[in-house]
Formats: C-alpha cells, structure tokens, sequence
C-alpha cells in the first residue's frame, strides 16, 4: 500500500509571471490563466486539452466562495457558491487553472473572496488557501528565456543571444511573436509597423464579436495610446 502526501498548497499566482505574485493575498481576473503550487497536489502528472476538464489526473479543484450570503440560509439558489475549476495541468507540485468567468459584482462585492478545496482520488481536502477574482487583476505576459541586455557582444558572445537560463548581462524576455511564429528578440528584432502576437493572460475586458465569434477588445481611440510595462 502506497501512502499518499495530504495536499499541501504554498502559493496561487497568474500562470505567466508568478513572481509578481509573491504578495498575498492573489488578485486573478476572469478567465484568466491561474497556477496552484505545493506538494501532494496530485498523484501524477497530465496535461489536458481543450476544452478544459474539470477533473484531471483524480484531481477537481473547487473554490468555494466566503462571500455574503454564501454558507447561508439566505444564499438565493440561482447564486453559484462552489465553483468547479477548468483544469489545464496537474502534477503533484502544480495545478493550472482557468479562473472561472464570473462578476463579483454578482455576489454584491468588489472582489470574490475563494476558499481552494481540493478533491484527490475522491478524498476533499480544503486547503483553507485563499485568493480573489477581481477585474483589476494582474496582466502578464508569458516569460519564455533571458536574451542579451544591449547588444551582442564580440568581446563576450556566450553572454549574448536568446538562453533558456538567465545570466549577468541577460534580462527576461516575454513571450512575443512575429507572424511567422518566430520569437521577437535581439537576433530577431522587431520592426515599425511589424504585426506582433503577445502571449500573455489576464488581458480582461473582451467582448464576443458577433461577426467573428472571437472574444476581442475593442480598439483604443487614435488619440490614445497604450503602454505595457
């Protein structure tokens, strides 16, 4: 017989960029891209496709929410207060998770406050780890490798060029894409008026386009401009 770890969760963060996390507790938009790390998680490792399952590799993820009226007798049935997460990966030391598509302004608040329940192999674990779904959560882009910080050097080439580990004279870079799929980086750099794909999660305020049947966000007036930092 083989004795499982209990589910022990250390952190909730956005999928892309978990360092900006690192304050608690986590503010995640709305069908968003989230990650759970711990230990014990799960009992293996599977990745999913979509759409989405809700369970994954014996594992459901609920968050189960501590708003008002939730958890009483006045909590009006057409309000959902266990919700069911959409699961794109688990291992034993991670989960990702789409943030379920729901208004906080729907349970009368600003930000949903969510309890993380996790069911393994049919056994209900309430991590009693806690985060909010809000509209003013975190954007970020997905950081694919460290590329050079100025410009390739002749003097040092080993610390120039696109790496998968980062260095003293290398910064992080997003995944940014060209139309062709190629990464945007020193030896690929971008170019005025180059269309450009950006990989991120957490972009919030999309619309279904009638025409299209894409979710998209309107675009900004000309005499706007936009900047991402």
């Amino acid at each position: 017989m083989v004795l499982r770890k209990t589910p022990t969760i250390t952190s909730i963060t956005n999928a892309a960029l978990p360092s900006i996390d690192l304050h608690l507790p986590t503010y995640l938009k709305p069908r968003s891209m989230g990650t759970i790390f711990g230990s014990g998680l799960a009992g293996t490792s599977a990745p999913a496709a979509p759409p989405w399952p809700h369970t994954l590799g014996g594992v459901a993820v609920h968050f189960v929410s501590l708003a008002t009226p939730c958890g009483t007798p006045i909590a009006p049935p057409t309000l959902t207060c266990d919700l069911v997460a959409n699961l794109v990966y688990v291992s034993p030391t991670q989960i990702n998770f789409v943030v379920p598509d729901i208004s906080a302004a729907s349970y009368g608040q600003q930000a949903l406050f969510l309890d993380v329940v996790l069911n393994r192999d049919g056994a209900q674990f309430d991590s009693h780890f806690t985060f909010y779904v809000s509209p003013s959560g975190d954007f970020a882009m997905f950081q694919v490798g460290y590329d050079c910080m100025f410009s390739l050097s002749l003097a040092h080439p080993e610390a120039c060029g696109y790496s998968l580990s980062s260095g003293q004279n290398r910064v992080p870079i997003g995944a940014v894409t060209d139309v062709a799929g190629r990464l945007i980086s020193s030896q690929n750099p971008v170019h005025q008026g180059q269309v450009l794909t950006l990989w991120a999660t957490g972009f919030g305020g999309l619309t279904l386009d009638a025409k299209t049947g894409l979710l998209s966000r309107a675009a900004p007036q000309k005499s706007h401009s936009a900047c991402f930092s």
